[in-house]
Formats: C-alpha cells, sequence, structure tokens
C-alpha cells in the first residue's frame, strides 16, 4: 500500500525525468510511460513505478555485450 510518502505530484515526476510538463503528458498519452493515478484533481505516480519504469529504460543498456548480434 502507498503511503502519501510515497507519492509523487506531476513536478515531481517532471523534476526527476528533467523533462517538460508537454512532454510528460505525450509519455503518458503514448503509453510509454506509467499512467498516473487521479487523486481529486491531481495526476499523481507511485515513487516505485516511476523508479521501475525508468530501471526499465536501461535495461537493454545494461544487456549489452560489446560485440554480440
Amino acid at each position: 500500500s502507498a503511503s502519501m510518502q510515497d507519492v509523487l505530484t506531476k513536478q515531481q515526476v517532471e523534476q526527476i525525468l528533467g523533462v517538460s510538463e508537454r512532454t510528460l503528458e505525450n509519455l503518458v498519452r503514448a503509453r510509454r510511460s506509467p499512467p498516473p493515478v487521479i487523486i481529486g484533481k491531481r495526476a499523481t505516480w507511485h515513487k516505485a513505478a516511476v523508479e521501475r519504469w525508468i530501471e526499465h529504460q536501461y535495461a537493454e543498456q545494461l544487456a549489452f555485450v560489446s560485440g554480440s548480434s
């Protein structure tokens, strides 16, 4: 279960990813990032979901072996 300290606002996610509001909205719309959970009128993300998504972005890089096809 998520405690409120595990919940990130849209602005916090933009800061973590280093992207603009528009870019984050485009990522969500294109289903290329975790969808937000709407609490009240605020879009929020669980910290673990954002961290897992970032790790996933590096999976191919981490699996890279030089010279293999």
